[in-house]
């Protein structure tokens, strides 16, 4: 127990308040030290079964220190997997392949959670459910609290592992309590319950697990069944991506001073040939603005505390792919000879979107308010910025 005593200079009256620690937090350091360096954690590899509830099928999981890691569905339609900084996936109906190379890798942090690769990840969202009532005192704008609370829960076994439960309470509003159980002496994640946002249970976790390396290591190569159709994605400046595939663009200009420019990416996707024409390659430059930090807004079912969310994002897109095709929506005039489609998605999450075909290359702004109630960006903005990169005025 930590005593914090203070004084007040009025009188000379003393206070003490007392802090106990979150008994959760030796858990949590666990994992944090198994994500860190999962070799001196005692973890070099190991293989095992998941079940997942929502897909409603076994899965084969496979593990190799530091980062290496592959899943593949018992019924062959989908699996994934990194090797270092790359990583693919397959998903069978409907087809769809991706490998992302190095650099362009983001975190699968549906699959990621269950490797020490991802355990950072999930420490660190449990770790700021316990910072919702710092935050606000101190006038933070930088913790997401969408839920309020981690106890540590019970002790039980999973996969013949010792395993000790955390409990995320959340707000009965916000919804999402889960109850993650942990393995006390690795501090991997064994398994992850709860009641979504829709209400429905949710189930995935471990049926096996033996802390033993893969003896096949192939399984860490992305291989696809043949005549696959792969996109391959890649990162870089904005301008060295645009030149691989013959093209310059231009980046939207008025935009707010505290918004920064995202990781570009390209994305290529070789088509096969059709009959007598050659194989064409599709490809799609994206790139995104977002603003810095976030925007602290008030949650009427909680009163006197925060609520991070995101602001307002703009994202760009340029691609090659049906340059014709803008689809539905309201018809705007952005300079001459081009008419751009307008659309707005409605609903809780408001999504807005301005298209417009160029010199073959079809071009899409969209914009993601990021919090139910709220707007996107309005047409006049949009309108503006698609101007700009038409014009670079």
């Amino acid at each position: 127990m930590i005593v914090v005593v203070l004084a007040v200079a009025a009188g000379g009256v003393l206070f003490a308040l007392s802090f106990r620690p979150n008994p959760a937090e030796k858990l949590l350091t666990l994992m944090e030290a198994t994500a860190r360096d999962p070799v001196a954690a005692g973890i070099t590899g190991y293989t095992g079964v998941l079940f997942d509830s929502c897909r409603k099928q076994e899965f084969d999981v496979f593990y190799l220190a530091p980062d290496k890691w592959f899943v593949r569905g018992r019924d062959g339609n989908e699996y994934a997997g990194r090797n270092g900084g790359r990583t693919w996936s397959f998903h069978r109906d409907p087809v769809y392949a991706e490998v992302r190379d190095s650099g362009a890798s983001s975190p699968d942090s549906y699959w990621e959670q269950w490797f020490p690769n991802g355990l950072g990840n999930v420490v660190a969202g449990l770790r700021g459910s316990t910072k919702v009532i710092q935050s606000r005192a101190q006038g933070s704008s930088q913790i997401l609290a969408a839920f309020l609370e981690v106890r540590l829960g019970p002790r039980g076994v999973i996969a013949g592992r010792p395993a000790r439960a955390l409990l995320r309470l959340s707000n009965l509003t916000l919804g999402d309590d889960r109850t993650h159980w942990v393995d006390e002496s690795s501090g991997l994640l064994l398994e992850c319950e709860g009641v979504g946002l829709d209400g429905a249970d949710s189930h995935i976790g471990y049926v096996s697990l033996d802390l033993t390396p893969p003896a096949d290591l192939s399984v860490f190569e992305p291989v696809f069944p043949e005549g696959t159709v792969v996109t391959r994605v890649q990162a870089g400046a904005l301008g060295e991506l645009a030149a691989r595939v013959g093209i310059s663009v231009r980046e939207p200009v008025g935009l707010p001073a505290n918004w920064t420019l995202g990781l570009p990416t390209l994305s290529i996707r070789e088509e096969p040939p059709d009959g007598d024409k050659a194989p064409v390659a599709l490809w799609r430059l994206a790139w995104s603005y977002r603003p810095e930090g976030g925007i602290l807004s008030q949650l009427p079912e909680l009163p006197g505390y925060g609520f991070l969310v995101k602001g307002a994002w703009l994202e760009v897109e340029v691609t090659n792919a049906s340059p014709q095709d803008l689809g539905p929506g309201e018809p705007v005039e952005l300079g001459p000879g081009v008419k751009g489609v307008f659309l707005s998605s409605g609903g809780p999450y408001s999504q807005r979107t301005l298209s417009w075909s160029v010199g073959g290359l079809r071009y899409r702004l969209c914009s993601d308010a990021g919090v139910p109630g709220s707007e996107g960006l309005s047409l006049e903005f949009l309108a503006e910025a698609a101007r700009s990169m038409l014009t670079g005025d």
